[in-house]
């Protein structure tokens, strides 16, 4: 069952301990952790069936969606899975980058080489994998 957050649960049976209370059973409860396999990175985490994040960056800002997907349908060949247009919180508008999600690691590598560095629109593309944010 899981517990919401609280700083004293947080702290552990030690904090328990030195005010004399039992901690509850609830809190030391704890979700099984995955058991490491060929479906498991170092870190426990999850890796075959994830999708493949590609940046492109250097998009012109008059740039549009459908134009910009058509584009990649001709040079690239395979669309992909999901297309992020990146626009701005207030205004709406385009930011000049886009994020695109393949399922396949050797589509996003193409895409990746096909892409990065070809001129759409009188500017040159930047693409390249996906860092996530910090």
């Amino acid at each position: 069952m899981p517990v919401a957050f609280s700083p004293r649960l947080a702290l552990g049976p030690a904090r328990w301990a030195r005010n004399g209370e039992k901690m509850p059973e609830m809190a030391k409860e704890r979700p099984p952790r995955p058991i490491p396999g060929p479906d498991y990175g170092a870190n426990g985490n999850r890796t075959k069936g994830k999708q493949v994040r590609i940046y492109v960056g250097n998009i012109p800002l008059a740039a549009d969606k459908c134009d910009f997907e058509a584009f990649i349908q001709e040079t690239v060949g395979k669309m992909p899975d999901s297309l992020l247009w990146c626009t701005h919180i207030e205004s709406g508008r385009f930011r000049g980058f886009a994020f695109m999600e393949f399922d396949d690691e050797t589509a996003a590598l193409v895409a990746i080489s096909t892409l990065d560095g070809l001129e759409y629109e009188g500017r040159v593309l930047k693409v390249q994998r996906a860092v996530p944010r910090r």
